[in-house]
């Protein structure tokens, strides 16, 4: 079994890495990976990009973003001539104890805090309360955040 969790959407060239993943395992082996499912919302800090561009800003996306999109994933797989393609959608929950437990968690995101870092300390306020509006808690001030990744099989003839 070769496997690339989370990775695949940060390669260059996802075309290479998946028929160097087919190539190295051997015949009747398995090719899989998951990511987030960046380009569709399923990305566990979603919340805080939405807010980044609800305020005109981008954020930094992964150089291969696509290649976490299902149908680019079994694009990739058909490609590398790998058969009996499977496919499944993960769904996660993380729940942070308060609001400032999500924007610290947020705020660390290695794409998301060089952004922080650069902002004015105004615009950095204004990302807070934007994220806190995104981000309603329960009665207790638990906040609930969803991810999905999506997950891909295949194999080796």
């Amino acid at each position: 079994v070769v496997n690339m969790a989370l990775v695949l959407f940060f390669v260059l060239d996802p075309v290479k890495a998946v028929a160097e993943m087919a190539r190295v395992v051997r015949r009747g082996g398995l090719v899989t990976a998951y990511s987030w499912d960046m380009m569709n919302g399923g990305f566990p800090f979603d919340d805080i990009q939405s807010a980044l561009r609800d305020m005109k800003i981008e954020p930094v996306m992964p150089p291969s973003s696509y290649a976490s999109q299902m149908l680019s994933k079994k694009g990739l797989w058909r490609e590398a001539e790998l058969t009996d393609i499977r496919t499944s959608v993960i769904e996660v929950q993380r729940v942070y104890e308060s609001f400032d437990d999500l924007w610290t968690s947020s705020t660390l995101v290695a794409s998301i805090r060089p952004l922080i870092a650069r902002m004015p300390e105004e615009a950095a306020a204004e990302l807070k309360n934007r994220l806190r509006e995104r981000s309603p808690g329960d009665a207790h001030g638990r906040i609930s955040c969803r991810a999905r990744a999506n997950a891909i099989v295949g194999r080796r003839c």
